[in-house]
């Protein structure tokens, strides 16, 4: 079928110039380029006139070329999208599951509670068969070793229970925000009749995922180093010192434990030695309190701090 031209027709007496309007009419592809066709009937001694006022067209060629246009816009539409979910996907595993600098996997979903500036717990701790206090308190959010963690201050009374060892009362912790693993430690000690500063380092990878839930275990595999640095203004390296140790986590249960500073339901949270036979300690940890309300540690190695931990109090 051809184009056509849809328009207005008037009749024109040629005698009298009165016009009367007649209907629309079509006209073939033969008067597309027309816009006024008149046309003398002999009979009526009138002139036809047509005014046009759509220009349609129903060419193959043409609905082709327009279907064409639109599959080509859908293909595109469809290729970004596409690219967008891989980049999306391949931005997540990098964020969220690995750090390819040092190897480390991170869970993808962050089980532990959310720390604020200011946040603080006061611990009893028995070592040795003394007694001490230990406070902590959130004083900052940084990055360490690639990691985004929480900075915390430690203030132990009325001294540390490494005292012994030349050990400061006053130590920084870096726990990852995700788990609460230990990443950094930095502290003083006196030794060999120096002021020396402590340096320590955890690099962990997992076997399994370390989700805080009833049933769930994995192995983890802590990569310790540690650098012990001069007085300054040198700050020569001391010592250096590394060891690795890998150990199996399992939630076991849901308990409710009291301590001073009250009742909480806990996950029992317990830890094995690699073989998964050897319990090397407990931790009853409270989402509620937002740390552990009560550990019990039963292989103290030589820089263990406690056997045993309870909650005093806490402000969160």
């Amino acid at each position: 079928m051809g184009s056509f031209v849809a328009g207005l027709s008037f009749r024109v007496d040629t005698t009298t110039k009165k016009r009367a309007l007649v209907d629309v009419v079509d006209f073939s592809a033969r008067t597309r380029q027309t816009y006024m066709l008149m046309s003398t009937h002999e009979e009526e001694s009138a002139t036809l006139i047509t005014l046009p006022f759509h220009n349609y067209s129903s060419n193959p060629s043409a609905k082709r070329l327009s279907l064409s246009k639109t599959r080509k816009f859908k293909i595109v539409v469809a290729t970004l999208i596409v690219f967008l979910i891989v980049s999306v996907v391949y931005l997540a595993q990098r964020i969220y599951f690995s750090n390819p600098q040092k190897g480390q996997f991170f869970p993808p979903v962050a089980w532990a509670p959310t720390l604020e500036i200011g946040d603080s717990w006061t611990l009893a701790l028995t070592s040795n068969e003394a007694n001490y206090n230990l406070t902590m308190t959130v004083t900052g959010k940084e990055t360490v070793n690639n990691v985004s963690c929480y900075a915390m201050k430690l203030v132990f009374e009325p001294e540390s229970p490494l005292a012994k060892k030349g050990v400061s009362n006053e130590m920084t912790w870096w726990l990852d925000n995700s788990t609460l693993h230990l990443v950094k430690v930095k502290g003083k000690a006196h030794a060999y009749g120096y002021d020396l500063t402590f340096v320590e380092k955890h690099f962990y990878t997992f076997q399994g995922e370390p989700f805080l839930t009833v049933g769930n275990e994995h192995n983890e595999t802590d990569n310790r180093k540690m650098n012990v640095y001069g007085p300054p203004p040198t700050n020569l390296l001391f010592k250096h010192e590394e060891t690795t140790a890998t150990t199996r986590i399992k939630g076991e249960a849901v308990e409710n434990i009291t301590v001073p500073a009250g009742t909480f339901s806990c996950y029992k949270i317990v830890t094995y030695d690699e073989t998964g036979q050897n319990t090397l300690s407990i931790r009853w940890f409270s989402m509620e309190a937002k740390t552990a309300v009560k550990t019990e540690n039963y292989e103290i190695g030589e820089f263990e701090m406690s056997e045993t931990a309870e909650l005093l109090f806490y402000s969160v």
